[in-house]
């Protein structure tokens, strides 16, 4: 019903109850899962019989309900978009009605299938029931239990004897979650597996460019994984996913609502248009724990007449923002402090300093006294991305690899909001967070 390429329709017309795709990034997959979910809730089934052909029903009463779950409900609507703009194709197709009710997070079908979007929360996803479409699942915070509590969704009912399909699909993030189980290790052994990387996406005839990708991401790792789907080592991951996962929260009404809320905040400073953003993240301090208050934010090419009005905006709301002072952000820092005083806490970058502030992080999150927003994937992704090195002169330093959205920005942007978060103006947090060897950094730094 759509033109596909041979790896889309190997996935469209696999009928296999577990589906695993591991993919490279801008091939046209998410377009196509999205796809094959929307014929299964309409009653469309597509297969290859015994020599070889495509064959195809339509039954409107044979349609399933999707649920999909992705790693965050942004994500999850963005996904169940896809899935209208599919239908509303289809009803032109078919010429007949298929939606009956189009909402952001639930769609009803006038054969009285449902497609749900979710947010990866194992409690939120139990009592469904239907196809579950596990997306980016690499970047999905404690992801064992939201698999635990998704193929319940799939397993057999007494409505349904055969039970219900489950597609998992992401881009490898390392070796250390359980997108990496599922592919190579016998969790994953009952899934058909659709591994395509970009060569193969090319050569069976999607149109894209192999030398301006290159170009576009010039760091070997991260095109390794972003683009070749190699699961590369965890093993020099400054920060743990196992870690960052257990201070994750899903939901503002966890935050506490009482005791004193000071908010804090940290910049890292970009400028152009064609290079790293600059990024702010918020902090909330409650009872001696930071919590992220709302998601990390960035902003590309912004002047700095913007960026300045950026920064009196979140100052309405926190006591003090620790900001990137290394080349460009150097006059800029000194133009915050003359507007703001000793509100704006500017720090130059160096070896010494972004061991602090690296340090700072991993033991706010070690000790669970830094509590991050579970749907902020991109935060996750940048954490993640913080390899701590020895040079060959034992010089340690803290780096990320460096990709067209960045550099782990927004890790640096919340490390910095834990520094100033722990002044000695701060409730003490110094002592709980950062731990003596680094407080005394810090102190030394005031």
């Amino acid at each position: 019903m759509v033109l596909l390429v041979l790896y889309q329709r190997n996935f469209v017309t696999d009928e296999s109850r577990f589906r695993l795709v591991v993919k490279s990034r801008r091939i046209g997959f998410s377009f196509i899962v999205a796809y094959a979910d929307v014929i299964r809730a309409i009653g469309y089934r597509v297969w290859i019989d015994e020599r070889g052909q495509v064959q195809s029903e339509y039954d409107p009463g044979k349609g399933v309900d999707q649920i999909i779950i992705s790693a965050s409900m942004r994500q999850a609507k963005l996904f169940l978009a896809e899935c209208v703009r599919h239908l509303k194709a289809l009803e032109v197709i078919l010429g007949e009605k298929l939606i009956e009710v189009d909402g952001y997070e639930v769609v009803r079908l006038t054969n009285g299938r449902v497609l749900k979007a979710l947010p990866a929360n194992p409690d939120t996803i139990r009592g469904e029931t239907g196809d579950v479409t596990l997306d980016e699942c690499q970047s999905i915070p404690r992801a064992h239990l939201v698999w635990a509590a998704a193929k319940a969704v799939a397993n057999r009912t007494l409505g349904n004897r055969h039970g219900y399909r489950v597609n998992v699909c992401g881009t490898p993030l390392g070796d250390d979650n359980l997108f990496f189980e599922l592919a190579h290790k016998k969790i994953g052994e009952e899934f058909s597996k659709h591994i395509v990387d970009i060569y193969r996406a090319i050569a069976d005839g999607f149109p894209e460019d192999i030398e301006s990708l290159r170009r576009e991401y010039p760091d070997t790792y991260i095109f390794a994984q972003e683009f070749e789907c190699q699961f590369l080592s965890s093993a020099t991951r400054y920060i743990s996913a196992e870690q960052y996962d257990a201070c994750v929260f899903d939901d503002d009404n966890e935050i506490p609502n009482q005791g004193h809320r000071t908010g804090y905040a940290g910049m890292d400073v970009g400028r152009k248009s064609d290079g790293d953003p600059s990024v702010i993240g918020r902090l909330l301090s409650i009872f001696g724990t930071l919590w992220q208050n709302g998601r990390v934010e960035a902003r590309k090419g912004s002047g700095w007449d913007d960026q300045e009005e950026w920064v009196a905006q979140t100052l309405t709301s926190c006591m003090r923002i620790a900001l990137d002072a290394t080349g460009m952000g150097n006059q800029f820092g000194e133009r915050l402090v003359k507007r703001f005083g000793s509100r704006v806490d500017p720090v130059e970058f160096t070896v010494k300093s972004k061991e602090m502030l690296a340090t700072g992080l991993k033991l706010a999150i070690e000790r669970k006294k830094l509590r991050l927003r579970a749907d902020d994937t991109e935060l996750r992704r940048d954490v993640l991305s913080l390899r701590r090195n020895i040079t060959q002169h034992g010089n340690v330093t803290y780096e990320a690899a460096r990709t067209k959205d960045g550099h782990a920005d927004r890790a640096w942007a919340l490390a910095l909001a834990v520094h100033t978060a722990s002044g000695p103006d701060s409730s003490n947090v110094a002592v709980s967070v950062v731990g003596e060897r680094t407080t005394n950094q810090l102190n030394k730094s005031w």
